[in-house]
This record gives C-alpha cells, structure tokens and sequence, in this order.
C-alpha cells in the first residue's frame, strides 16, 4: 500500500457531511489506514494487487464481504477499499453490497 500518498490524497478529498462540503479529518484518514492495513494483514498481500483493475477490485470487494471480518450493516472494510481504489486509479465504485 502506498500509505503516505494515500492519506495526502484523502486529506484533500472533499466531502459532504451533515450537509457541509469540506475534507476528511486526519483521525478519520487514520481510520481509513488502519482498516487497510487490517485488510492486508488477512489477506496477506498488498492491496496495490488489488486496484490494477476494475474486475480484480470487486472481486476482491466480493472476497471481504465472504471473509466475514466486518458486519453488512456497516462496511468500513470496503468502504476504506474502495477510497484506495478510487484513490490508485481515479475512478469510483459504487458499494456492491
């Protein structure tokens, strides 16, 4: 993973939240990090493997989801995994689940 790029990307992404456009705070960036992190220590791979294209990317959005390590209710798991994704390549994928 290319942490140090990615969290000065995430730092200057905006967002809207509670209705107000702005950026990501440095502990939700932090976050982000750690269940990134929490992803490759399971996996046992860099997630650079993961974001070389779109089909490897769901696949491997398919293959956390049937790991069961993050409740459906809440994915941040899959949620940080798509901001890398989106981050790696610039473009966005929709939650699938």
């Amino acid at each position: 993973m290319r942490r140090e790029e990615f969290k000065k990307w995430m730092l200057n992404k905006k967002r809207v939240y509670c209705g107000k456009v702005g950026t990501y705070s440095e502990s939700a960036v932090e976050s982000r990090i750690g269940y990134l992190i929490k992803l490759e220590t399971h996996f046992k791979l860099n997630l650079d493997s993961k974001v070389v294209d779109e089909q490897t990317a769901i696949q491997f959005l398919k293959d956390i989801r049937e790991a069961h390590i993050e409740d459906l209710k809440n994915t941040p798991l899959s949620n940080a995994f798509r901001h890398y994704y989106e981050f790696a390549t610039g473009l966005y994928i929709n939650r699938i689940f």
